[in-house]
């Protein structure tokens, strides 16, 4: 039996990620926040930030963090299903189970999927825009052909699209972690940007990843043939997506260049974001 998403979201909001840090490891709360020596690697010098208003943990030295949820799950080693258990025991929360979690997990992916496909169907018989009919007909597709093959289109601005996806909270209802791979050259590295500046559109409990691609790859297929073990290598590295951001600002040699882009990076963090990247 799976657990109703709404208990879960409700205990998160009633829970403290301090709770749990300050009981398995030596720390100090202010405030709202605190620091703390990180349980998941050994060090001497407290590196693991954490914050009550927003529930989130993240340590300098191993790179490590995510929800209360997730630091529950790795300090204990369970899965994500128990993790939510032992919270709401601490805390003497009622939970609501789903009979079936497998059929309810399929069941609310496929009705999500439907939704997405049609949230884009619409804009297209929307006719939000006019490039894009012209576009399709270049290709040789008609009127008919969109109808049929139920043709959709994602606007330039992502603005309304955001606000769809958050209003149905259509990511972190089916994963915590996304993993992005972009072209290993300039456009790849400005599509990061990108995404670090829509990323706060979506729930905080999603952890963005950025996967660095070693110089002699130009995307991750060269770096598939090449085989498995070395997608494992950049996963098992993989960086943090502000984390990567400010890494590529410190390279730039240009000192004038560098402060203007740290400064349309920080309007797009979260205050805990901007925290850890002055700190």
């Amino acid at each position: 039996m799976g657990i109703s998403k709404q208990s879960i979201d409700d205990l998160r909001n009633r829970s403290k990620i301090s709770d749990f840090i300050l009981s398995s490891t030596t720390g100090k709360l202010r405030g709202n926040k605190g620091m703390a020596l990180c349980p998941f690697h050994g060090e001497k010098t407290a590196s693991m930030s954490f914050t009550d208003e927003e529930n989130l943990f993240h340590c300098f030295g191993c790179k490590e963090g995510g929800d209360i949820y997730k630091y529950i799950q790795l300090i204990n080693n369970v899965e994500f299903q128990e993790s939510v258990e032992i919270a709401a025991e601490k805390y003497g929360f009622n939970l609501t189970y789903t009979d079936s979690k497998f059929e309810s997990d399929q069941k609310n992916l496929i009705g999500s999927m439907s939704k997405i496909h049609n949230f884009f169907i619409n804009n297209m018989k929307e006719g939000k825009s006019s490039e894009s009919i012209d576009y399709l007909k270049s290709r040789d597709l008609d009127g008919t052909d969109i109808k049929e093959f139920r043709i959709g289109y994602a606007e330039k601005d992502e603005k309304s699209t955001n606000e769809f996806f958050k209003k149905n909270n259509l990511l972190s209802r089916y994963t915590k972690e996304i993993y992005l791979c972009f072209d290993n050259d300039e456009a790849g590295d400005t599509a990061t940007k990108r995404v670090l500046e829509i990323k706060n559109n979506q729930p905080s409990e999603i952890n963005f990843f950025k996967l660095n691609l070693p110089k002699e790859f130009k995307d991750i297929s060269e770096l598939y043939e090449s085989g498995p073990s070395d997608i494992n290598k950049i996963i098992n590295e993989k960086e943090g997506l502000v984390e990567f951001c400010i890494n590529k600002i410190i390279d730039t040699d240009n000192t004038k260049k560098t402060f203007q882009e740290f400064k349309q990076i920080s309007s797009f963090l979260s205050p805990l974001e901007k925290e850890l990247a002055i700190g």
